[in-house]
């Protein structure tokens, strides 16, 4: 079932980099996309350059403070801890929870999340 999820998915991108152009934030929605059902699938090398496009996508048009970004951090963390590679995904949860705490404040039931990975 997921293998029949990814050439809808390279469509969807396919049409909205055609129409939108390449550096819309909803590209960096359609790539995060792709990259969660390739991480779904175990293809982590496949996942992690769409999520650090995405993250490039929206840190440029939303900036760096945006929950767009802290998702993609986050995302990117899972990649690394899949890995095993626990500086890294330290580093890219943390940065994702500094967003959240900024915007939701440190007591918001979403920080839990980053606390429990």
């Amino acid at each position: 079932m997921l293998s029949e999820a990814e050439p809808l998915y390279k469509r969807a991108l396919g049409i909205d980099e055609a129409t939108l152009g390449a550096n819309n934030p909803t590209i960096a929605i359609r790539l995060n996309n792709l990259a969660e059902l390739f991480r779904d699938q175990g293809r982590l090398d496949d996942a992690e350059p769409l999520y650090k496009r995405a993250l490039e996508i929206d840190s440029a048009a939303l900036g760096k403070t945006h929950p767009n970004i802290a998702t993609y951090l986050n995302n990117l963390g899972g990649v690394y801890k899949s890995r095993e590679d626990w500086a890294l995904a330290e580093e890219h949860y943390q940065a994702a929870m500094d967003i959240d705490v900024g915007i939701l404040g440190p007591d918001h039931p979403d920080i839990a999340i980053y606390l429990n990975n």
